[in-house]
């Protein structure tokens, strides 16, 4: 690193060095969080190095997570809800999720009229996981369900 000093912040660790002692965590989030050490740092005493030390491992906190935009897509010709689970979910079947997400806009999940907006649901909110053969088997059984309403 070719710092000489004994305070040392090397971001995306959290690695903070005062003195002989230090602390090495790993961010959870990749957002570098930031140590502000007093200027001046040849007057803290030993009992300042420690609190400093200790203040820096409290604020060493992720941060909240980033919200994150919902996924729009507007249905067009060709596009229909299997197609959009293909793309956004890596198997056709998941096309039930977006369903659930949107059943106030799609009143029948086979003829989504083009022009329709609808939002994409995050995978994490009904585990949705296209390499999980339990995954894709729940999302068949709710298919064979909201089908059977539609025959």
């Amino acid at each position: 690193m070719g710092n000489d000093s004994p305070y040392v912040v090397k971001i995306g660790e959290y690695t903070l060095s005062l003195g002989k002692q230090s602390i090495d965590s790993r961010p959870m989030n990749n957002n570098p969080e930031s140590v502000v050490l007093p200027e001046n740092k040849d007057t803290l005493s030993e009992m300042e190095k420690d609190s400093v030390l200790k203040d820096s491992v409290i604020s060493a906190s992720p941060l909240a997570a980033p919200e994150v935009k919902p996924v729009i897509e507007t249905i067009r010709s060709g596009v229909f809800l299997t197609t959009l689970a293909r793309k956004y979910f890596g198997h056709k079947a998941f096309w039930v999720y977006i369903y659930e997400e949107n059943k106030d806009v799609i009143k029948n999940p086979n003829q989504v009229p083009i022009g329709t907006r609808l939002t994409i649901p995050s995978a994490s909110k009904y585990d949705i996981d296209a390499n999980n053969r339990t995954s894709v088997e729940k999302a068949k059984a709710l298919v064979a369900k909201i089908q059977s309403r539609y025959e």
